[in-house]
């Protein structure tokens, strides 16, 4: 009797060990989503006085091999049409957050850019909103011309997001990300377009207009010259 008592209790230890081990897989997906997630993005967008952004794009022009020292820059943007169109979009690519925040530091203690370049930006500024966000999909490179639109957008549990429509030339996108640190729940796309007709034109959007999805913003882009 004692060994069958001692047996059960193993057993239970086990089917115990192997339900905690299920729910921490459960919990550690949900931030590990695809095998993507091995860098952070950090989207932002600068609004910027109307009547300062050529100065404002000359200056970061002439500073930002600064930063990109410390962190790959993977794209840099006009907004051409969209909500705050006096705006730029920004993506830089971080290992971690501590190389996101050693960066700063190191920003931080170079005179040329905290004293110069952020000292003389500052003032034009209207706002900055910024998000940490994982990729969902293997990110292409950006090419420096053409068109880009930038969509966010958000779904519930039960909308499909996953299949995008039939390919089609001349559309292609270039990144797909969830966000981590932000505006919780909201998911980003990156298309390019050869032709600005295909922004209208393009059918792997279509999952856009499922039940369950719901689109935040849709902003069209130029590159600028210091783009990548």
């Amino acid at each position: 009797f004692s060994r069958m008592l001692l047996l059960k209790r193993c057993s239970k230890t086990r089917i115990k060990k192997r339900n905690n081990s299920k729910k921490g897989s459960t919990i550690n997906g949900i931030f590990a989503i695809s095998r993507y997630h091995t860098k952070l993005y950090e989207i932002r967008i600068i609004g910027v006085e109307p009547t300062k952004m050529d100065q404002y794009l000359n200056l970061t022009d002439k500073y930002i091999h600064i930063k990109k020292l410390s962190v790959p820059l993977f794209g840099y943007w006009r907004v051409d049409l969209g909500d705050d169109r006096s705006s730029v979009v920004t993506i830089w690519e971080w290992n971690s957050m501590a190389h996101k925040y050693k960066t700063a530091s190191i920003l931080e203690e170079d005179k040329t850019w905290k004293d110069i370049y952020k000292r003389s930006t500052g003032q034009m500024i209207t706002f900055n909103h910024t998000s940490i966000l994982t990729a969902e999909s293997e990110l292409l490179p950006v090419p420096n011309n053409g068109l880009f639109e930038l969509i966010t957008y958000n779904t519930n549990r039960n909308a499909d997001t996953h299949q995008l429509g039939e390919q089609k030339e001349g559309c292609n996108l270039l990144g797909h990300w969830n966000t981590v640190i932000g505006k919780f729940g909201q998911k980003v796309m990156l298309w390019h377009y050869d032709d600005p007709e295909f922004v209208l034109q393009n059918p792997q959007k279509e999952f856009l207009n499922n039940d369950g999805v719901n689109l935040v913003d849709s902003k069209l882009l130029h590159p600028v010259v210091f783009s990548s």
